[in-house]
Protein backbone atom coordinates (compact mmCIF):
# COMPACT_ATOMS: atom_id res chain seq x y z
CA UNK A 1 0.00 0.00 0.00
CA UNK A 2 1.20 3.41 -0.91
CA UNK A 3 3.08 5.26 1.83
CA UNK A 4 2.96 2.25 4.08
CA UNK A 5 6.03 0.88 5.71
CA UNK A 6 4.98 -2.84 5.90
CA UNK A 7 4.32 -5.22 3.26
CA UNK A 8 1.57 -7.96 3.57
CA UNK A 9 2.71 -10.97 1.78
CA UNK A 10 0.06 -14.16 1.81
CA UNK A 11 2.54 -17.37 1.04
CA UNK A 12 2.07 -21.42 0.45
CA UNK A 13 3.24 -23.44 3.11
CA UNK A 14 6.36 -24.35 1.06
CA UNK A 15 7.82 -20.45 0.88
CA UNK A 16 11.33 -19.54 3.30
CA UNK A 17 9.95 -16.86 5.42
CA UNK A 18 12.32 -14.18 6.86
CA UNK A 19 11.16 -10.92 8.49
CA UNK A 20 12.80 -9.26 5.35
CA UNK A 21 11.87 -11.36 2.85
CA UNK A 22 10.37 -14.66 1.63
CA UNK A 23 11.68 -16.77 -1.89
CA UNK A 24 10.60 -20.14 -3.42
CA UNK A 25 13.23 -21.79 -4.93
CA UNK A 26 16.90 -22.19 -5.57
CA UNK A 27 20.00 -19.53 -6.96
CA UNK A 28 23.56 -20.08 -6.89
CA UNK A 29 24.47 -18.63 -3.31
CA UNK A 30 24.65 -19.61 0.52
CA UNK A 31 20.88 -20.38 1.43
CA UNK A 32 21.65 -18.93 4.85
CA UNK A 33 22.94 -15.86 3.61
CA UNK A 34 19.40 -15.33 2.15
CA UNK A 35 21.30 -12.91 -0.55
CA UNK A 36 18.56 -13.94 -3.80
CA UNK A 37 17.77 -10.75 -4.79
CA UNK A 38 21.81 -9.78 -5.56
CA UNK A 39 21.69 -13.54 -7.41
CA UNK A 40 23.58 -13.91 -10.49
CA UNK A 41 21.27 -17.31 -11.15
CA UNK A 42 18.46 -18.07 -9.86
CA UNK A 43 15.33 -20.37 -10.43
CA UNK A 44 13.06 -18.65 -7.66
CA UNK A 45 10.51 -15.61 -7.02
CA UNK A 46 10.73 -13.89 -3.95
CA UNK A 47 10.67 -10.34 -2.21
CA UNK A 48 13.39 -8.58 -0.18
CA UNK A 49 12.59 -5.48 1.91
CA UNK A 50 14.46 -2.59 1.22
CA UNK A 51 14.89 1.02 3.27
CA UNK A 52 13.09 2.77 0.74
CA UNK A 53 10.86 -0.14 -0.37
CA UNK A 54 10.82 -3.85 -1.59
CA UNK A 55 12.54 -5.75 -4.50
CA UNK A 56 10.66 -8.23 -6.32
CA UNK A 57 12.89 -11.41 -7.96
CA UNK A 58 12.05 -13.01 -11.31
CA UNK A 59 14.16 -16.09 -11.71
CA UNK A 60 16.91 -15.49 -14.61
CA UNK A 61 15.21 -17.28 -16.89
CA UNK A 62 12.78 -16.02 -18.84
CA UNK A 63 10.35 -18.93 -18.26
CA UNK A 64 8.68 -17.98 -15.38
CA UNK A 65 6.88 -14.77 -14.23
CA UNK A 66 5.66 -12.17 -11.88
CA UNK A 67 2.59 -10.47 -12.71
CA UNK A 68 1.06 -7.48 -10.82
CA UNK A 69 -1.83 -4.99 -10.46
CA UNK A 70 -1.81 -1.89 -9.46
CA UNK A 71 -4.81 0.22 -8.53
CA UNK A 72 -5.94 2.47 -5.49
CA UNK A 73 -3.10 3.00 -4.03
CA UNK A 74 -2.22 -0.74 -3.74
CA UNK A 75 0.22 -2.68 -5.71
CA UNK A 76 -0.46 -6.81 -5.87
CA UNK A 77 2.03 -8.49 -6.87
CA UNK A 78 2.03 -12.86 -7.44
CA UNK A 79 3.74 -16.08 -9.27
CA UNK A 80 0.00 -17.15 -10.47
CA UNK A 81 -1.85 -14.60 -12.84
CA UNK A 82 -4.70 -16.17 -11.63
CA UNK A 83 -4.14 -15.61 -7.87
CA UNK A 84 -3.33 -12.30 -8.41
CA UNK A 85 -6.22 -11.29 -10.33
CA UNK A 86 -8.63 -12.86 -7.95
CA UNK A 87 -7.09 -10.86 -5.14
CA UNK A 88 -7.37 -7.64 -6.70
CA UNK A 89 -11.05 -8.42 -7.98
CA UNK A 90 -9.92 -7.99 -11.67
CA UNK A 91 -10.99 -9.81 -15.01
CA UNK A 92 -9.63 -10.01 -18.71
CA UNK A 93 -11.50 -8.58 -21.32
CA UNK A 94 -13.49 -10.99 -23.28
CA UNK A 95 -13.10 -8.53 -26.14
CA UNK A 96 -9.10 -8.66 -26.20
CA UNK A 97 -8.14 -11.27 -28.59
CA UNK A 98 -4.59 -11.26 -27.90
CA UNK A 99 -3.41 -12.87 -24.35
CA UNK A 100 -1.93 -15.77 -25.67
CA UNK A 101 0.22 -13.97 -27.67
CA UNK A 102 1.00 -11.01 -24.54
CA UNK A 103 1.98 -14.04 -22.51
CA UNK A 104 4.16 -16.41 -25.01
CA UNK A 105 5.67 -12.78 -26.42
CA UNK A 106 8.91 -14.18 -24.52
CA UNK A 107 10.21 -15.84 -27.95
CA UNK A 108 10.87 -12.26 -28.99
CA UNK A 109 13.81 -11.65 -26.57
CA UNK A 110 13.50 -9.64 -23.01
CA UNK A 111 13.85 -6.18 -25.24
CA UNK A 112 10.76 -7.08 -27.33
CA UNK A 113 8.43 -8.95 -25.06
CA UNK A 114 5.22 -7.38 -23.96
CA UNK A 115 5.08 -6.14 -20.41
CA UNK A 116 1.61 -5.77 -20.03
CA UNK A 117 -1.69 -6.80 -21.29
CA UNK A 118 -5.17 -5.06 -20.98
CA UNK A 119 -8.00 -6.01 -18.33
CA UNK A 120 -12.10 -5.29 -17.86
CA UNK A 121 -12.75 -1.82 -17.45
CA UNK A 122 -9.14 0.19 -18.66
CA UNK A 123 -6.31 -1.08 -15.94
CA UNK A 124 -3.46 -3.51 -17.49
CA UNK A 125 -1.72 -6.81 -15.93
CA UNK A 126 1.98 -6.19 -15.34
CA UNK A 127 4.13 -9.10 -16.93
CA UNK A 128 7.52 -9.33 -15.69
CA UNK A 129 10.47 -11.43 -16.88
CA UNK A 130 14.06 -12.08 -16.26
CA UNK A 131 14.42 -9.26 -14.11
CA UNK A 132 14.49 -7.20 -10.73
CA UNK A 133 11.36 -4.67 -9.77
CA UNK A 134 12.19 -2.45 -7.80
CA UNK A 135 9.10 -0.57 -5.74
CA UNK A 136 9.73 2.20 -3.69
CA UNK A 137 7.18 3.80 -0.80
CA UNK A 138 4.82 5.16 -3.70
CA UNK A 139 4.33 2.50 -5.44
CA UNK A 140 7.19 3.61 -7.97
CA UNK A 141 8.82 0.57 -9.95
CA UNK A 142 11.60 0.64 -11.65
CA UNK A 143 12.69 -2.97 -14.16
CA UNK A 144 16.39 -3.87 -14.01
CA UNK A 145 17.10 -6.73 -16.16
CA UNK A 146 19.40 -9.65 -14.87
CA UNK A 147 22.36 -10.42 -17.20
CA UNK A 148 24.38 -13.11 -16.84
CA UNK A 149 26.83 -14.68 -18.87
CA UNK A 150 29.26 -17.04 -18.56
CA UNK A 151 32.78 -16.49 -18.97
CA UNK A 152 33.86 -18.08 -23.12
CA UNK A 153 37.50 -17.82 -23.42
CA UNK A 154 37.26 -21.98 -24.50
CA UNK A 155 35.18 -24.63 -23.57
CA UNK A 156 37.20 -26.15 -20.72
CA UNK A 157 36.50 -22.75 -18.35
CA UNK A 158 32.86 -22.67 -19.78
CA UNK A 159 32.10 -26.48 -18.50
CA UNK A 160 33.26 -25.13 -15.74
CA UNK A 161 31.53 -22.03 -15.18
CA UNK A 162 28.13 -24.10 -15.75
CA UNK A 163 29.46 -26.86 -13.12
CA UNK A 164 29.97 -24.30 -10.39
CA UNK A 165 26.73 -22.21 -10.81
CA UNK A 166 24.70 -26.15 -10.70
CA UNK A 167 27.01 -26.91 -7.94
CA UNK A 168 26.13 -24.27 -5.16
CA UNK A 169 22.64 -24.77 -6.79
CA UNK A 170 22.73 -27.94 -5.34
CA UNK A 171 23.98 -27.34 -2.52
CA UNK A 172 21.24 -23.93 -2.11
CA UNK A 173 18.63 -26.69 -2.48
CA UNK A 174 19.81 -28.86 -0.32
CA UNK A 175 20.67 -26.71 2.62
CA UNK A 176 19.59 -28.07 5.84
CA UNK A 177 18.73 -25.02 7.45
CA UNK A 178 15.76 -25.41 4.41
CA UNK A 179 11.94 -26.35 5.63
CA UNK A 180 11.94 -28.15 2.57
CA UNK A 181 14.83 -29.61 0.52
CA UNK A 182 14.99 -30.23 -3.09
CA UNK A 183 15.88 -33.99 -4.51
CA UNK A 184 17.63 -34.06 -8.20
CA UNK A 185 16.24 -35.62 -10.93
CA UNK A 186 17.09 -35.31 -14.54
CA UNK A 187 15.02 -36.31 -18.09
CA UNK A 188 17.08 -38.01 -20.68
CA UNK A 189 15.99 -38.72 -23.86
CA UNK A 190 18.08 -39.52 -27.79
CA UNK A 191 18.90 -35.62 -28.01
CA UNK A 192 22.04 -33.81 -27.70
CA UNK A 193 20.96 -31.12 -24.92
CA UNK A 194 19.21 -34.01 -22.76
CA UNK A 195 22.17 -36.11 -23.13
CA UNK A 196 24.93 -32.82 -22.48
CA UNK A 197 22.56 -31.77 -19.49
CA UNK A 198 22.45 -34.78 -17.89
CA UNK A 199 26.11 -35.56 -17.87
CA UNK A 200 26.42 -32.48 -15.92
CA UNK A 201 23.46 -33.05 -13.44
CA UNK A 202 25.42 -36.29 -12.88
CA UNK A 203 28.75 -34.63 -12.07
CA UNK A 204 27.07 -32.17 -9.68
CA UNK A 205 25.47 -35.69 -8.09
CA UNK A 206 22.20 -36.68 -9.62
CA UNK A 207 21.81 -39.92 -9.59
CA UNK A 208 17.93 -40.48 -11.00
CA UNK A 209 17.00 -40.60 -14.71
CA UNK A 210 13.51 -40.38 -16.04
CA UNK A 211 12.53 -41.85 -19.54
CA UNK A 212 9.32 -41.35 -21.57
CA UNK A 213 8.55 -45.22 -22.74
CA UNK A 214 5.31 -44.57 -23.68
CA UNK A 215 2.95 -43.88 -25.65
CA UNK A 216 4.80 -45.61 -28.59
CA UNK A 217 6.50 -43.03 -30.42
CA UNK A 218 8.32 -42.30 -27.12
CA UNK A 219 10.15 -45.68 -27.54
CA UNK A 220 12.33 -44.16 -30.44
CA UNK A 221 13.77 -41.62 -27.69
CA UNK A 222 14.22 -44.09 -25.11
CA UNK A 223 17.39 -42.68 -23.54
CA UNK A 224 17.57 -45.26 -20.40
CA UNK A 225 20.92 -46.96 -22.29
CA UNK A 226 22.47 -43.31 -22.06
CA UNK A 227 21.47 -42.93 -18.62
CA UNK A 228 23.14 -45.97 -17.70
CA UNK A 229 25.97 -45.83 -19.99
CA UNK A 230 26.64 -42.07 -17.93
CA UNK A 231 26.26 -44.02 -14.98
CA UNK A 232 22.94 -43.09 -13.57
CA UNK A 233 21.77 -45.83 -10.71
CA UNK A 234 17.79 -44.86 -10.32
CA UNK A 235 16.96 -45.23 -13.80
CA UNK A 236 12.89 -44.61 -13.98
CA UNK A 237 10.05 -44.44 -16.95
CA UNK A 238 7.27 -42.97 -17.55
CA UNK A 239 3.97 -42.72 -19.68
CA UNK A 240 3.70 -39.05 -20.85
CA UNK A 241 0.05 -39.43 -21.22
CA UNK A 242 -0.36 -40.60 -18.00
CA UNK A 243 -1.39 -36.77 -16.89
CA UNK A 244 -4.65 -37.68 -18.84
CA UNK A 245 -5.86 -40.27 -16.61
CA UNK A 246 -5.02 -38.18 -13.43
CA UNK A 247 -8.14 -37.26 -10.89
CA UNK A 248 -6.12 -34.47 -9.34
CA UNK A 249 -6.09 -32.15 -11.81
CA UNK A 250 -2.48 -31.89 -11.33
CA UNK A 251 -1.17 -30.21 -13.99
CA UNK A 252 -3.62 -26.98 -12.77
CA UNK A 253 -0.30 -26.04 -10.72
CA UNK A 254 1.38 -25.39 -13.38
CA UNK A 255 -1.35 -23.77 -15.50
CA UNK A 256 -1.77 -21.21 -12.35
CA UNK A 257 1.58 -19.58 -12.94
CA UNK A 258 0.02 -18.17 -16.49
CA UNK A 259 3.11 -20.07 -18.36
CA UNK A 260 1.79 -23.51 -17.79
Amino acid sequence: TKGEEVMNALVGRMVECREDGFESGIWDGEFEKQDFHTATYSCLTGCKSTEWGGVFITPTHMQEYLFAVKRDDKLYVSNSMPFVLLERGERFDADYYDYEFDLNSTMLGYERCHRNTPLKGGNKLMIFRGCRVSVDKNLNIKEERQNHRFPMGNFAEYKASVLGVMDRMVKNAQSPARKHQYGLITTISRGYDACASSVLAHEVGCDTSLSFVAPAKYLKDDGREIAKTIGYKNILTGDADEFKQNEDFLEAEGSCTGCG
